[in-house]
């Protein structure tokens, strides 16, 4: 197959011929082919450039043909070192680039680094980049091998990009220019050395190697299609023509993202697809600031940015004070609001993820329209592979662990405390003869546990804040397991496909330790533990296993989609257990014994959820009757009718409590994330439909949230003293604990059926709940939308 169909104006029009083409003798001499042979070639009919046809190239083969290309051969006699340093002098010299010089840049087709090494010897932080390895090449540390393509280096990185009879090989030319281009810093400069064929003294390079024959205004032309503005034409020699471009200031699209290695990484896996929807191009990005640290670190994220070759890391990070900014920022990272605001900080996105991913949303899920890129292209510098092979051959097979204590993670401490942690440590070390290696930011190592932690490891590495991000990376690669806390570390890591176990804490939603990282990682080389039920030796084993590739898959669930947890026990009621709190919210209602309701309501309810919930969260009907297929438990109380709605406080929470007489008619994630968010201490009723009952205050158990010990509601009951309702007595007594309700109609559009609805026989889409209080039941109702949920 020849993937040299068309032209590079797109053109599929050309016209065939053949040309006598030249080759190299091993001594250096150019001479007529061999046999008279001729190369094929196809003129464009539309633009009229050539390129020849007689290579059958595709990638694949595209990189075989190099990796056995003259100069990577022992024989290979046309060119030494010496020869290539002679040239390279003269090159240099030539740019402009003398001693003393700072500029970063890169010789893209390097050949044998002679260009590179000179460049390096007068200041320069010069780099190549090079398909094939040169025979004669000295061993160097700054050549990256590989198509210039594939190597994603940072966009608006290089002072100078240069490139040397190395154009004319290109399967793709406008790619490569155009990549050529993006790397390149605004301001900076290209240099493109091509060979001058369309004259007497270039025709020997019509070799079988070469695919395009620009002329001098075929390459101009391609060159300012790109956007390089061309500064300068010449002929070094008569046989080559050197192009000097310059790379304007670039009119860019502002993207703002949160702080943090993790935070913004689940901005960046959206972000290509965002730009392509939004045409935006390559987007600077800039970085909020939510507070000033004392190590300003939040500009760690830039380093790890930069990264990403389809964004450029601006390095700029904006404060978000003020009020209306910062309920921007708390919406964004602490809220299921919005994702991608417009028009903040001067920015013109502002794209957050944290939110939504906080309460158990996975990233699909969020934003459904943009596909996520888990793995998106990233640069891979010489640092970070350099650090990673002398991490593996100064410390051996070593294990990188990462554990603070400050902030949110006491909630961890108060479940593993820290001498767990320095049992697990040593146990696992012990058991497999690794070293331990702490790492971690500068500031981490102000964490006064920590020392303290390792002080017990005497012989381990202690690289806290001893890192670039480049090389934290080759540190993480090299290791054989990394075990930490949740963070941007631990996240890369396991996105990376680096073997990890997280430590997690029911202070985050349970979904939100599997949904930081793509599905295809989970209980394969990524694997979580809750700090709820570890203990040294679990803790030990998972590590183990995980090293072994024997690990059981963690105890903590996947994320259960769109499907309720439905547990079945053998048809008999699961006796209440001791108050904890739930691994996920949970949805409940009650089934009495000799009212108007029986298991048919349970099983519709059930129903209704499974079609309007699509996120995580357990269903369970408190109940004196067995039903088949549910999670029940036993009501123990014997309170009669509405009042063995009181033994729903021996549920913890975060609980969602829906009377049976309620129709669901339209999605309630909004409802039900809300509550799965609930602080501790929070209760949530339905204001009355009757406004006279509004006015004074009361409220309505119909629908119900909490989340937090409210046991006291059963416990202070006495029968004798309320002849009315549930709900007047469970409001009364809140409010004398001190409780303020608060409306949970704020969440979800709901309706009264006999106030809102009795009189349309039409599905009142305007509402997504509809509540039957009275006579009215949802079993006797004529209306046919009732009938459909309820058959």
């Amino acid at each position: 197959m020849n993937a040299l169909t068309k032209c590079i104006c797109n053109s599929d029009r050309f016209t065939e011929r053949e040309e006598q083409y030249y080759e190299v003798t091993p001594e250096g001499e150019t001479v007529i082919a061999k046999n008279g042979s001729r190369i094929k070639l196809a003129e464009c009919l539309d633009c009229g450039v050539i390129r020849q046809t007689t290579l059958p190239f595709v990638k694949t083969e595209y990189k075989k043909y190099y990796q056995e290309y003259q100069p990577v051969n022992e024989q290979y006699k046309a060119k030494d070192y010496d020869h290539d340093l002679r040239i390279a002098k003269l090159r240099a010299n030539d740019y402009g680039i003398y001693g003393g010089c700072e500029l970063l840049l890169l010789d893209v087709g390097s050949g044998s680094g002679a260009f590179v090494d000179e460049c390096r010897s007068r200041g320069a932080a010069a780099y190549g980049c090079e398909i094939s390895k040169y025979a004669y090449a000295p061993a160097g540390n700054f050549i990256y091998q590989g198509m210039l393509e594939d190597i994603a280096f940072p966009t608006d990185h290089f002072d100078i990009v240069t490139c040397h009879d190395v154009l004319e090989h290109c399967l793709d030319p406008v790619s490569f220019v155009r990549e050529m281009f993006r790397i390149t810093k605004q301001g900076g400069k290209c240099i493109i050395d091509f060979p001058n064929f369309h004259v007497e003294a270039g025709k020997h390079h019509w070799k079988i190697e070469h695919i395009w024959y620009f002329n001098v205004d075929q390459l101009k032309e391609l060159l300012a299609k790109i956007g390089f503005i061309i500064s300068g034409i010449k002929n070094p020699i008569e046989s080559k023509i050197l192009f000097t471009c310059a790379k304007p200031e670039e009119d860019r699209k502002t993207i703002l993202l949160p702080p943090g290695i993790g935070d913004s990484y689940w901005s960046l896996i959206k972000l290509p697809a965002l730009i392509e929807r939004e045409n935006i191009g390559i987007p600077e990005i800039a970085v909020a600031c939510n507070k000033e640290k004392k190590y300003n670190g939040h500009k760690r994220a830039f380093p790890f940015i930069e990264m990403f070759p389809f964004v450029h890391s601006s390095g700029f990070s904006l404060s978000t004070d003020g009020e209306s900014n910062k309920k921007i920022w708390k919406e964004a990272y602490a809220q299921e609001g919005r994702t991608i605001f417009r028009d903040v900080l001067n920015c013109d996105y502002f794209v957050s993820y944290n939110g939504h991913l906080r309460i158990g949303k996975s990233m699909n899920e969020i934003d459904p329209d943009l596909k996520c890129s888990w793995n998106p292209k990233m640069f891979v510098s010489l640092e970070q592979l350099n650090f990673q092979k002398m991490c593996q051959e100064q410390f051996g097979k070593y294990i990188v662990f990462y554990f603070i204590f400050g902030g949110t993670y006491s909630y961890w401490t108060q479940q593993f405390p820290i001498k767990n942690i320095i049992g697990y440590i040593r146990k696992v070390l012990n058991r497999t003869g690794l070293k331990a290696v702490f790492t971690g930011a500068i500031w981490d190592g102000d964490d006064n546990p920590l020392n303290e932690i390792k002080k017990n490891f005497p012989d381990s590495i202690d690289l806290v804040g001893k890192t670039t991000v480049q090389q934290l990376f080759g540190l993480l690669k090299g290791s054989e397991l990394v075990v930490g806390y949740p963070s941007g570390l631990t996240i890369l890591s396991a996105s990376m496909g680096i073997k990890t176990l997280t430590i997690w804490n029911d202070y985050y939603n349970r979904d939100f330790a599997w949904n930081c990282v793509q599905p295809e990682v989970w209980n394969k080389t990524y694997f979580t533990e809750n700090t709820n039920g570890i203990n040294v030796n679990s803790l030990t084993t998972k590590s183990i296993g995980i090293i072994e590739g024997i690990a059981k898959p963690s105890k903590l669930p996947l994320p259960i989609g769109k499907k309720a947890i439905s547990i079945k026990k053998n048809e008999k009621i699961v006796k209440s257990v001791e108050l904890k709190r739930s691994p996920c919210l949970t949805i409940a209602c009650v089934l009495k014994s000799g009212g108007d309701y029986d298991e048919k309501y349970v099983q519709i309810m059930k129903r209704m959820i499974e079609k309007t919930v699509t996120i995580p969260y357990k269903f369970c009907v408190l109940t004196d009757v067995n039903i088949k297929d549910i999670e029940s438990i036993r009501l123990e109380k014997n309170f009669p009718g509405w009042w063995s709605k009181l033994e729903l406080f021996s549920l913890y929470g975060p609980v969602l409590y829906i009377d049976l007489d309620t129709v669901i008619l339209h999605n309630i994630d909004k409802l039900v994330n809300s509550v799965s968010r609930m602080d501790n201490g929070q209760f949530w009723m339905l204001p009355p439909f009757n406004s006279s009952r509004r006015e004074k205050g009361m409220w309505a158990s119909g629908i119900m949230a909490w989340y937090g010990d409210f046991r006291y509601l059963i416990d202070k009951f006495d029968r004798k003293n309320y002849e009315g309702w549930d709900q007047v007595y469970i409001s009364k007594t809140l409010e004398k604990r001190g409780v303020k309700i608060e409306s949970i109609g704020r969440f979800s559009r709901i309706a009264s059926y006999k106030r809102h609805c009795s009189s349309t026989s039409n599905k009142p889409n305007e509402f997504d709940i509809v509540c039957f209080h009275g006579r009215e039941r949802p079993h006797t109702c004529k209306h046919q939308w009732v009938k459909e949920i309820w058959a």
